[in-house]
């Protein structure tokens, strides 16, 4: 059984239905309330909605945030470990079920369902690293400040390319249907 066909059988209506609902409840808590409150306390935007950034950049936003805004970002830590499982889940068994309409089984098609989940390891890679890096806010490890930066660049280029694939998808889907095409 490849991987695809596993990732297809991890798809059921109850489960895609959970799984947004749970990611648009994490976006709003996410979007509109933990990002605003860490930019309207540091005065800059989060690391992990940035395009990349230096050592400096962590440093400087670490220090923006103080003890008392370093203990709140580790207690937020959990939402972050939840809200990549969300989308990516969410965005594969979404390709699954658009894919199985649009691509035959045997389709290398049906690959492009593991790019949301390539995002969610970057997402979690960068988590990782932003957390080991907020240890130690006076001493920032330039290396693994880059290894953060470079998982955050990949993860948005990979929800992008994610976001376009929902969309064709999408779009074949309703035009097939439209047109009362078969499969």
């Amino acid at each position: 059984m490849t991987i695809v066909e596993r990732l297809n059988g991890l798809y059921s209506r109850g489960r895609l239905l959970s799984v947004c609902l749970l990611f648009l409840l994490l976006s709003v808590v996410m979007m509109l309330i933990v990002a605003p409150a860490v930019q309207s306390a540091t005065g800059l935007p989060p690391l992990d909605v940035r395009f990349g950034y230096t050592a400096d950049d962590v440093a400087q936003f670490f220090q923006a945030l103080g003890p008392e805004g370093i203990s709140t970002y580790h207690a937020m830590w959990g939402l972050d470990i939840v809200y990549p499982a969300a989308y990516g889940m969410g965005a594969m068994m979404a390709m699954a079920v658009l894919g199985r309409r649009l691509f035959s089984p045997d389709s290398q098609l049906q690959w492009i369902m593991v790019v949301p989940l390539a995002a969610m390891l970057m997402d979690y890679v960068e988590n990782v690293c932003l957390l080991i890096l907020s240890l130690s806010p006076t001493s920032v490890n330039p290396l693994l400040a880059a290894v953060a930066s470079g998982a955050t660049i990949t993860k948005w280029v990979l929800i992008i390319i994610t976001v376009l694939a929902l969309l064709v998808e999408l779009v074949a889907h309703l035009i097939m249907s439209r047109r009362g095409e078969p499969r």
